[in-house]
């Protein structure tokens, strides 16, 4: 096992959260967080270094050294335009399933439990279609299914931005269960084509890849996400709950139809 690589990505990891949670509480050129940057550009750096020094070669007296991820797998382009694809769905996928409940409950006024349900037929039917994607994708080949799932994305989040003032819990479930069938064309597609530029034995080292990617982003942009919100109006208002932010935020940007539900953001 390459426990020093584990350990230089390991150490990576930790810089970068560190940098995305503490750089709107010390700043973004405190210290601390240009730190932590070098920590992370070093540790990174010096894990590419070890993993690029290993081969695949027998010795006599122990068993053969083998790279944790073999970086191999990113000299290939179609495998790398498909895991950006990935990661941009899942940016988009995590930003939905977060803002548009707190979009109803804070701007349109909507109860906990109607903003929770308005996602379930989405979720129902993403379910339902992510076999059903499999098959589409044997039968007519990766291209149909995932440029009609990058449609069906678009088409949702051009509705809700062309309904923004007008929008109802109704109208965010139907537009959402649209954005949910492009998702489930893509995600498990996005997927397959990816892992298919691969060889065989480099298979195992991409699908380590985009599931190392896949399980920390969702952290990544939820920090990401409330350090830009803290940075960008937690300066600016005297409360510095990420309620009172998002509240604030909310108000700011869509004014003509927020309802003003006091209740929540009361500081």
């Amino acid at each position: 096992f390459d426990v020093f690589g584990w350990l230089l990505l390991t150490i990576s990891f930790i810089a970068l959260i560190f940098v995305i949670d503490e750089s709107s509480a010390f700043g973004l050129l405190s210290i601390p967080v240009l730190l932590a940057m070098v920590i992370f550009v070093g540790s990174l750096a010096l894990f590419v270094r070890h993993e690029n020094s290993f081969k695949y070669q027998e010795q006599s007296d122990k068993s053969p050294k083998i790279p944790i991820i073999n970086l191999e797998v990113f000299s290939e382009k179609g495998f790398v335009l498909s895991l950006f694809a990935i990661i941009a769905l899942q940016f988009i996928i995590l930003g939905q399933s977060y803002l548009l409940p707190n979009f109803s409950q804070l701007v349109l006024g909507a109860g906990a439990t109607a903003a929770g349900a308005q996602m379930l037929p989405g979720c129902a039917i993403g379910a339902v279609m992510a076999p059903i994607s499999g098959q589409i994708l044997d039968k007519l080949g990766a291209k149909k299914p995932i440029i009609t799932g990058i449609l069906c994305c678009l088409t949702s989040m051009l509705l809700l931005l062309l309904f923004v003032h007008v929008l109802t819990v109704e109208m965010i479930t139907y537009i959402f269960a649209i954005f949910a069938i492009g998702q489930a064309l893509q995600m498990g597609n996005n997927f397959t084509v990816a892992l298919g530029y691969l060889p065989e034995d480099h298979k195992a080292d991409g699908n380590a890849v985009i599931n190392t990617i896949y399980g920390h982003q969702r952290y990544f942009w939820c920090s990401s996400g409330f350090s830009a919100w803290s940075y960008r109006l937690g300066y600016e208002h005297p409360c510095r709950s990420s309620k009172c932010s998002l509240c604030t935020c909310m108000r700011s940007l869509y004014p003509p139809c927020y309802h003003g539900n006091r209740a929540l953001c009361a500081a």
